[in-house]
């Protein structure tokens, strides 16, 4: 396993222009630019915790997401912060809606574990939207070669309730290929999302990322959504 020695900060105070969704649970901002194969910081507490234990690090992260609400002004609509130590991570994200009066709030623990080219982990999350729900993400992820890596996680097992929306389990399977010398990767990632009848829907995603050099590099990411 590598062993990251630096203490790292991930998405410091990510200021974002996100439009409002209809339904009343909003998705960590993380988990719309990161991947099931290529997360090995404290934000894959939200996307794959088995990337917690993938490499021994220290981390934490922050994000703001801003709303821009039917009068034309700005509100905070979610704002999430989170830390990882060596594969065990804490996690806290709040949302507020313009849409009705009222908020959400999740705490998660997550904890993982590496085996050579292998790592495997889960996380807990309380949810607590009228009544206090839970649910359980588990997943892991193997480095199949030193570019690829592949990744599997299972969401949401419970389907936690939150105020008038039930939270469907969902299945994703993912990898990552690394090149110039893992300063840039592509990543992808295949979810099905079980049904309020029966059957599963099914969503792609595909993106670029890019890592510049230096003790404090930059990145950058590209991600496409196919429904």
């Amino acid at each position: 396993m590598r062993i990251r020695t630096r203490c790292c900060a991930i998405a410091l105070a990510a200021l974002v222009f996100h439009r409002p969704v209809a339904a009343q649970v909003r998705l960590p901002r993380s988990m719309a630019y990161l991947y099931t194969a290529h997360t090995e910081d404290a934000r894959a507490l939200w996307v794959n915790p088995a990337g917690l234990g993938a490499v021994l690090e220290a981390s934490v992260m922050g994000e703001l997401v801003v709303d821009r609400s039917p009068t034309g002004g700005l509100d905070l609509a979610q704002y999430t912060v989170g830390f990882n130590s060596r594969g065990i991570s804490v996690g806290y994200q709040h949302d507020a809606f313009t849409s009705f009066s009222g908020t959400n709030s999740t705490i998660r623990i997550g904890l993982a574990r590496g085996l050579n080219q292998a790592a495997f982990g889960a996380s807990l999350a309380f949810y607590k939207a009228d009544i206090t729900q839970r649910a359980v993400d588990v997943g892991a992820r193997y480095q199949l070669t030193p570019p690829l890596t592949l990744a599997a996680v299972v969401r949401d097992i419970g389907k936690p309730v939150l105020r008038d929306s039930v939270i469907r389990m969902k299945g994703v399977a993912g990898f990552s290929l690394a090149f110039l010398n893992g300063a840039a990767a592509l990543s992808g990632d295949a979810q099905a999302a079980e049904r309020s009848t029966s059957g599963y829907d099914m969503t792609y995603r595909a993106g670029l990322s890019l890592q510049g050099p230096g003790p404090a590099p930059v990145a950058g990411v590209v991600a496409l959504e196919l429904g």
